[in-house]
């Protein structure tokens, strides 16, 4: 149980990295992101002042909780495969089902009545969880939903993962997948490709999945990935950052957040640090994990709106108070949902599979993470 509260602990982080990201561009606006580098190193004078405190303040990199969240999922469902010793495809596909799909139709239609402008194509690429494909649909209906289906056509390839990994071993297949992404980006850079739906391509995605299994197998073996202290994750969370100075940035940052990720749930699942992971702020971070899921499909698209109506002055602190309800506001929604929505989804889901393949299969516990990654 403690390791699995160490990983909630993490799903927390994600998520108000998340939360925090989008809300700094509700607040400041989406001009506010330095989004080209005129030659390899950013040069400041390019830039006010103000646009740059802006872009390197923590909610800018907030974007990067999508990939720890990969990076936790890679993590805990191939370690479940290791524990287990065998993969059922029916039975890892009807898990990831009632866990992701049911929850996410019930957010997609209350955002397709609610968000104006949306049309039936729109919301089918939504259902059948393919809107990354097409650029018009990858924001629309919710901004969020695009790492939903990304996600899920991750589950998708898992199986061929581990096909490669029976045939050539692990080190084999996860180094073939980084050589895979690296092409894969390195083309888009050079050939200026910008679009979402090719930068954020499954196959680009593959090696941020893959590294957090990976990690699976060096715990499952009790083997330290690479034997971290906290003081040098901060050193290597630094120089991840100071990659914001140049054009690396641009292509491979999401590369380079998704390693940091792995060292710190390396360093998380072994160390006794006790200050850290103790008492009532590691614990109410611990609950903002188990509700994460459902806090991320609801805080978009209506995040601006609720910001606007509890905002009652035009001093940044009234700003900040704002953005402290509006989490807490998601975070008791959340909480509902969880209970009232994800957990009998997950329920049913185990149910239907003992009827359907007549297979007996453990009942999920409420919070079982294996069960609701």
């Amino acid at each position: 149980m403690m390791h699995l509260d160490r990983i909630d602990f993490l799903r927390g982080i994600a998520i108000m990295m998340v939360f925090a990201y989008h809300l700094s561009v509700e607040i400041f606006g989406v001009p506010y992101e330095i989004k080209y580098v005129g030659g390899f190193f950013l040069n400041p004078s390019d830039f006010s002042t103000d646009q740059l405190v802006k872009n390197f303040l923590p909610s800018a990199f907030g974007w990067a909780g999508v990939e720890l969240f990969l990076v936790i999922s890679g993590f805990l469902i191939h370690l479940n495969y290791l524990q287990k010793g065998k993969f059922v495809p029916a039975l890892f596909f009807n898990k990831r089902f009632w866990r992701i799909w049911p929850p996410y139709m019930i957010a997609l239609v209350f955002f397709a009545l609610t968000v104006p402008a949306n049309n039936i194509r729109e919301f089918l690429s939504h259902a059948f969880l393919v809107h990354n494909l097409n650029e018009s649909d990858f924001f629309s209906i919710n901004p969020s939903f695009w790492s939903l289906a990304l996600e899920m056509q991750l589950y998708a390839i898992y199986p061929l993962f581990l096909l490669f990994r029976k045939k050539f071993g692990v080190k084999k297949t996860v180094l073939g997948i980084f050589l895979l992404q690296m092409a894969l980006t390195t083309t888009g850079a050079l050939l200026q490709i910008t679009s979402a739906r090719y930068q954020s391509f499954v196959l680009n995605y593959w090696i941020v999945w893959v590294m957090g299994a990976y990690l699976a197998e060096c715990f499952f073996h009790g083997k330290r990935l690479v034997p971290l202290t906290f003081n040098q994750l901060l050193l290597v969370l630094a120089c991840v950052i100071g990659l914001r100075f140049t054009a690396v940035y641009l292509h491979f940052s999401f590369l380079f957040f998704s390693i940091f990720f792995v060292l710190l749930l390396d360093w998380i699942l072994h160390t006794e640090h006790k200050k850290l992971l103790s008492g009532k702020a590691y614990k109410f971070v611990i609950s903002i994990g188990l509700f994460s899921y459902s806090i991320y499909l609801f805080h978009q698209p209506h995040l601006g709106w609720i910001i606007e109506r509890l905002t009652f002055g035009a001093h940044p602190a009234y700003t900040a108070v704002a953005a402290v309800l509006a989490f807490l506001f998601f975070y008791c929604l959340s909480y509902a949902t969880y209970k009232i929505i994800e957990l009998p989804s997950i329920k049913f889901g185990t149910q239907f599979y003992k009827k359907v393949f007549q297979k007996k299969v453990a009942t999920p516990a409420g919070v079982s993470l294996k069960e609701s990654v």
